[in-house]
């Protein structure tokens, strides 16, 4: 990995960003709903994320 003139990947951040974006992206009033943000998917298209037949918790 290579950075310009020895820059972390912070540094960079720091120098690229856009005040204006951050404000707007935290503004409570401005956020979308999670269901806008998440896939419609099928009940066949959801993948759980342990399968329920190797659960040792039940």
């Amino acid at each position: 990995m290579s950075n310009d003139n020895n820059k972390t990947d912070i540094e960079q951040a720091v120098e690229e960003v856009n005040p204006s974006e951050v404000s707007e992206n935290l503004d409570p009033n401005n956020a979308e709903s999670d269901e806008s943000n998440s896939a419609n998917l099928s009940e066949q298209q959801e993948t759980p994320f342990i399968d329920d037949e190797l659960r040792t918790d039940k």
